[in-house]
């Protein structure tokens, strides 16, 4: 009897191996196949905003500056820190930060691949990979912390989900919790909704179990060993932060200020049912799933009942559906405010690796449920292939460049600055409107390279963006920490205070205003005159308008007063 038990082990033990080996290696496929068409298919212009405060952060960073305590910083440190440590190894570059990105965003792929490879069909899962890919393909928004912090979710909630296949996973949890940790590092409020998920799935499974003390006991152990993981990765750094800086510049950038000001700042309004563009409905795809998954649960109709506890259950795809559940749930609450695909992304791909497993296991569903899941996964095919239609069309793509050499006509004359030494085109050309490449020629000109740099708006008492990038584009520090604007804070009296003592304490030679956001309006905030008019008055009184490039006016110091 002993002996038919190994035997059956062993064949067990190899027809998983079996079944995991060419996943595998079809893994290492999709992220070559996936890096390679992100790669030709991205977009050679930079983003003045969100591209450009993760560039000139990680310039700062590698200046010595410290984030929260040296320049205002609404992300995680670790961003800013990776690109920092490559900017040393490399020097800096738009290419070296890129690089890094289209890594991720093709990890996210691949992950996308396995997640889907272990409870589905091959070609389920290499549908669902597609679309995902797609819709990589079509934001072009390069160096958000929010792709490695979906990668690391996705990641560490494998690490969580199998522990609960073994009896002894302590260490599973533990490295679930330091992903988790990770996650943080890169974006505090993702890292805080994964713990939030992990540990709701955790109480989940203590209340469905049939040995209610022995489960109690087992989840206290495994939400313990997963909180450890978590302070083992996030302490050091909290630590060393605090040997340097006071935690209350951490607590306004990361806290205070977004959790009074930031809905009211950013928030956006749902599309309306008829809207331009037709994907922009994906936001409402993790509605759809959530809906699903709501009715199998009140129906008690998920995919099978397992007859072991749930605490040591093996791979069961009831699971799945609970833990992605609720990453879904929480993750698109974090997209609530500021509603678009992008933001909704966190959501948006757990909802097509749950739409793969309720595919596959359609058949076991009554005829209307069936039909929903077929429309939800139609739904989520369509949305992607517009957006990515249109990216195609894109003619700064890499893609376009190395088609017609040397590139199209409607950006032929703006290459023309890629044979001038600049961090923006090391190893290849990223482009600006040829405005930006007027003013960062008019500043290497004119400023030294020690100068600092003030890049504003014609008017600060009423905020949208701001032009970021420049300061890593003509590689000259910010002259202060406020560098990066947000709506209801840099149209304060207070902050504008702060910015006039740091400009004139540091004999700012020029400063650069944008009015290209001028006539951009949100629903929100960003619409709202503050009446403050400090730092205008200070730059008028202060300097003198000497050259102008389109929408761009350098404004040069006149004698100190």
């Amino acid at each position: 009897m002993g002996v038919g038990n190994v035997q059956l082990n062993t064949e067990i033990s190899a027809q998983t191996a079996d079944k995991h080996r060419p996943i595998g290696l079809i893994s290492l496929a999709v992220f070559t196949v996936a890096f390679l068409l992100l790669f030709l298919g991205m977009d050679r212009s930079c983003n003045l905003y969100d591209e450009g405060l993760v560039l000139t952060g990680a310039m700062r960073v590698a200046a010595g500056n410290i984030p929260y305590r040296d320049f205002y910083a609404n992300y995680g440190p670790a961003q800013f820190y990776i690109i920092a440590g490559l900017f040393k190894l490399t020097g800096p570059s738009v290419l070296i930060e890129r690089l890094f990105d289209l890594s991720v965003q093709a990890g996210i792929v691949t992950a996308c691949f396995a997640w889907c490879g272990v409870y589905c069909r091959k070609v389920v899962a290499i549908g669902t990979t597609v679309i995902c890919g797609l819709w990589l393909f079509s934001f072009h928004l390069y160096g958000t912390p929010i792709m490695p912090a979906l990668l690391l979710s996705l990641a560490g909630s494998g690490l969580f989900l199998s522990a609960y296949s073994r009896k002894r996973s302590d260490w599973r949890f533990l490295a679930a919790g330091a992903v988790t940790g990770l996650v943080a590092l890169f974006r505090g409020d993702v890292g805080f909704g994964l713990l939030i998920a992990h540990l709701c799935f955790i109480a989940i499974t203590v209340i469905n179990s049939g040995r209610a003390r022995q489960a109690l006991g087992y989840g206290l152990r495994s939400a313990g060993r997963y909180i450890a993981g978590i302070a083992v990765v996030c302490a050091p750094p909290a630590l060393m932060y605090l040997a340097v800086a006071p935690i209350h510049d951490f607590v306004f950038d990361m806290i205070t200020f977004p959790g009074k000001y930031y809905s009211r700042a950013r928030n956006l309004p749902f599309p309306g049912l008829r809207p331009h563009p037709l994907d922009s409905l994906a936001v409402y795809l993790p509605v759809l799933v959530i809906g699903i998954l709501l009715c199998l649960f009140l129906t008690n109709r998920y995919t099978r009942k397992s007859s072991a506890p749930r605490f040591t259950s093996g791979q069961d795809v009831n699971e799945l559906l609970t833990l992605f559940g609720l990453l879904i749930l929480i993750f698109y609450g974090k997209g609530f405010v500021r509603v678009s695909t992008f933001h909704m992304f966190l959501a948006i791909v757990p909802s097509l690796i749950v739409i793969a497993v309720l595919l596959e296991h359609a058949g076991k569903y009554s005829v209307t449920l069936r039909s929903v899941i077929v429309f939800t996964a139609l739904f989520s095919v369509i949305m992607p292939g517009g957006a990515a239609l249109r990216s195609a069309r894109n003619l700064s793509t890499v893609l376009a460049e190395l088609i017609s050499p040397p590139g199209p006509a409607s950006i032929r004359d703006l290459t023309s600055w890629c044979g001038v030494p600049n961090p923006l085109h090391r190893g290849l050309c990223f482009l600006v409107d040829s405005d930006h490449i007027k003013a960062i020629r008019f500043i290497d000109s004119h400023a030294s390279p020690a100068d600092q740099l003030f890049v504003g708006l014609p008017h600060h008492d009423k905020i949208l963006d701001n032009d970021v990038l420049t300061y890593f584009a003509a590689q000259r520090m910010p002259a202060t920490r406020w560098y990066h604007f947000d709506p209801d804070l840099q149209t304060r009296a207070d902050i504008q205070r702060e910015m006039i003592s740091e400009i004139k304490s540091k004999s700012v030679p020029y400063v650069l205003l944008d009015s290209q956001f001028d006539n951009h309006n949100e629903p929100n905030d960003s619409s709202k005159n503050s009446g403050v008019t400090l730092l205008d008055d200070f730059i008028r009184d202060n300097y003198r308008q000497v050259e102008s490039f389109g929408e761009l006016s350098v404004w040069a110091k006149t004698t100190s007063r």
